[in-house]
């Protein structure tokens, strides 16, 4: 078993960045999983709340879906399901947004201003010299 796992590709290649627990929820629920959100939060993120938690096996002991059989498949599944999310591409056009409108304020920021009077500093190290 621990021959197979080396040879396995592993879930963090295909893994997505801050997948937030709806969006794994609705992937589960895609998968016909029953899942659940729980509020619960981490001392590290504490803003970022809940965990999802997911029945992977029936009452008997038999996979609830045939195609997921542990905990690893469904990982990967969910990894490939959440770029499709649509919420996600949502969140990543209001990030790139921001992050434009950030890089047009420090560039506003940073630009020479086009006043000719001296300011009060200039004056007082004139004065010092």
């Amino acid at each position: 078993m621990a021959e197979e796992r080396q040879h396995d590709k592993r879930v963090s290649a295909i893994a997505v960045e801050r997948p937030i627990a709806p969006e794994i929820h609705d992937c589960c629920e895609h998968l016909k999983l029953a899942s659940g959100i729980e509020n619960k939060a981490y001392s590290r993120d504490y803003w970022v709340r809940g965990r999802v938690r997911v029945q992977l096996l029936k009452d008997d002991g038999t996979p609830a879906n045939p195609e997921i059989p542990n905990r690893r498949v469904l990982l990967r599944r969910i990894a490939e399901l959440l770029p499709k999310h649509p919420n996600r591409s949502e969140r990543a056009q209001a990030l790139r947004a921001a992050q434009q409108k950030a890089a047009a304020k420090q560039a506003a920021a940073a630009a020479p201003t086009a006043s000719t009077k001296p300011s009060k500093k200039d004056k007082k190290a004139k004065k010092g010299r």
